[in-house]
């Protein structure tokens, strides 16, 4: 695994102990040069009747130290306007998002947008491209890698009131040495603002930006997977 290969058999995903990881860092002492990041994992149907639920993480990045402090995450099903509005409601709702590839997809029926596009359109200061890593790529398995090199050397620490976010981490299994895509929403987002940490930006950067939905945005309350 150190070498980058598939871990074999059934087992914990991370191997870092939960204690290890867990912050109490208080959101109005972070520094003013700390940037600030939102990173999704979106909701897409299953084989039963919920799917996967819509996924968002909040973090912000020591950069001198090179540590990620997730401090907020929010998992919940319904529309992408109701998704949005929760984002809406903390201080950071203006930073950066990160997203992943499948974003560039379809919406829906009702809609020739991308499912990015949609959530543009809803506010979101979405990045204009899906995350990567610096190199271009977002190998789902080198995304695992780096957050356990990360999760390991305690640079990625993550707020110890997110019950939800560590009940995922610690069910996050492998099967014949492939990771189990269940229950695996807010690990899925903090995978992917990893991926894009480059482009977190400092609240001086982004809080001029009071994003409000353009005209166009009528008509987007709707459910992207069911086209309703």
């Amino acid at each position: 695994r150190a070498f980058g290969g598939d871990m074999q058999g059934q087992g914990a995903v991370f191997e870092t102990p939960p204690e290890i990881i867990k912050h109490t860092l208080d959101p109005s002492s972070v520094p003013a040069y700390w940037p600030w990041m939102w990173a999704l994992d979106f909701r897409h149907s299953g084989q039963d009747s919920g799917g996967h639920p819509f996924a968002a993480v909040l973090g912000c990045w020591d950069r001198d130290n090179d540590v990620l402090y997730v401090m907020h995450a929010i998992r919940m099903f319904g529309m992408a306007a109701n998704h949005v509005a929760s984002i809406k409601e903390s201080p950071m709702r203006d930073a950066p998002v990160a997203w992943p590839h499948d974003g560039g997809t379809g919406a829906g029926v009702m809609t020739n947008e991308t499912i990015a596009a949609v959530y543009k359109k809803l506010g979101l200061a979405m990045r204009p491209t899906h995350a990567t890593f610096p190199d271009g790529g977002y190998n789902f398995e080198a995304g695992i890698q780096v957050m356990e090199e990360r999760l390991a050397a305690k640079k990625l620490r993550v707020a110890a009131h997110l019950f939800d976010w560590f009940d995922e981490y610690g069910g996050y299994h492998r099967v014949n040495g492939k990771v189990n895509k269940v229950d695996d929403d807010l690990m899925s987002a903090t995978r992917v603002g990893i991926m894009d940490l480059r482009h977190a930006r400092t609240v001086e950067r982004f809080n001029q930006r009071r994003a409000a939905p353009a005209d166009g945005a009528a008509g987007t309350d709707f459910d992207l997977f069911t086209g309703q």
